[in-house]
């Protein structure tokens, strides 16, 4: 659809893209799709570029290098667009990829969107005075996922505003949780931030008293070979299917085969994967993890736990496989709540914000900055 001006929003959307299908990948995807949707002409900046020469690869300091110095090039020659939208994660990331997109748009006198993400972001930003003084003074917008990361930001002296990850409900086939046999799923990476052998703990105890039960692990990670360890001496390893890592595009069937989703993260922020799960019909057990007590009502759309609490974990997912009515009575309420991130409802907050910006710059005045909304 053109603009007011006769010609479309020009958009460079720029991020890490899939491969890897999940996290940040997913959303720039998302989000570029939906875009594409909406009219707007889309240039696309990944900055995980693989090299065609796997011995490259194999090389962890020459790879990223090598990726970095591949994206600043593409950068310098991206065509002309209206605004630069990068997606942006905490720590090395930012500085290697936020921070060159705010000097590429200073040098173009284009409007620069930093979109943040992740729930280490409030101590990130904390630690690194000049990546938050840089995104204060050269950002034209900050721009976060969730309330959560707005309080935690604020609180630094920023001020972010929220507009909510996309999620494609029409991915997911919505029915409410069966409990015959019960079935759970893990649905994160198998990293210490992560905790899924507190998630193993808690399905064991859940197995005591249910020995027909489930447990599906989708995930990869370094605390692989620890798990299937655990596991084994829990006494459960033939009720558990290690997954490995699964693609996004997979993962609404694991959902659906799901009843309930046990997550036991120790930081987060707005984690995908209990959305996706809402948008199935399974129920979620989580911990109260950094955002996670902002973005679900607890006993209404999930049951939250303290982190490290298997015992807790536990109890709640047999809450939940003892009264199926409470549970499917949860499931549709969180059903209900996720349909607020259809892509119809979230990208004309970002195609307000996209015209802002360019009648801004078009007006000859200065481009508003984060720290002045």
């Amino acid at each position: 659809m053109p603009d007011t001006d006769g010609r479309p929003l020009r958009v460079a959307v720029i991020s890490e893209f899939p491969p890897p299908g999940a996290g940040l990948p997913v959303q720039a995807r998302a989000l570029s799709t939906a875009l594409v949707g909406a009219g707007c002409e889309v240039v696309e900046l990944r900055h995980n570029t693989r090299s065609r020469i796997a011995f490259v690869e194999s090389l962890r300091g020459v790879r990223g290098l090598l990726r970095w110095l591949r994206f600043l090039r593409a950068l310098r020659r991206l065509p002309e667009v209206d605004v630069l939208h990068v997606l942006s994660g905490s720590g090395l990331n930012y500085h290697l990829f936020a921070l060159p997109v705010l000097s590429e748009g200073r040098r173009r006198g284009v409007p620069v969107i930093i979109n943040h993400h992740g729930g280490a972001a409030a101590g990130f930003f904390r630690r690194s005075r000049r990546a938050r003084e840089r995104t204060r003074r050269e950002a034209a917008a900050l721009v976060v996922p969730s309330a959560f990361l707005e309080h935690k930001l604020k609180a630094l002296g920023m001020a972010p505003r929220v507009i909510p990850n996309i999620l494609d409900l029409a991915r997911f086939d919505y029915r409410p949780p069966r409990m015959q046999p019960p079935r759970l799923l893990s649905a994160r990476n198998l990293t210490p931030l992560y905790a899924v052998d507190t998630v193993l703990r808690a399905f064991a105890l859940v197995h005591q008293v249910h020995p027909d039960a489930r447990l599906r692990i989708a995930g990869s990670g370094p605390e692989r070979g620890a798990l299937e360890g655990l596991a084994r001496s829990l006494g459960v390893s033939d009720a558990v299917e290690f997954l490995g890592n699964v693609p996004n595009e997979e993962m609404p069937r694991h959902h659906a085969w799901a009843d309930i989703l046990l997550n036991a993260s120790t930081v987060d922020n707005m984690p995908m994967s209990l959305l996706e799960a809402q948008a199935s019909g399974c129920c979620v057990v989580s911990t109260r993890a950094g955002g996670i007590p902002w973005m679900v009502q607890d006993r209404e759309t999930a049951l939250l736990v303290p982190v490290g609490d298997e015992t807790a974990m536990a109890k709640a997912a047999l809450r939940l496989i003892g009264d199926p009515e409470f549970a499917a009575t949860m499931a549709e309420r969180a059903r209900q709540a996720v349909e607020r991130l259809a892509p119809e409802r979230v990208v004309p907050l970002w195609l307000t914000l996209y015209r802002e910006l360019r009648a801004a710059g078009k007006a000859g005045g200065a481009l508003p900055k984060a720290d002045q909304r």
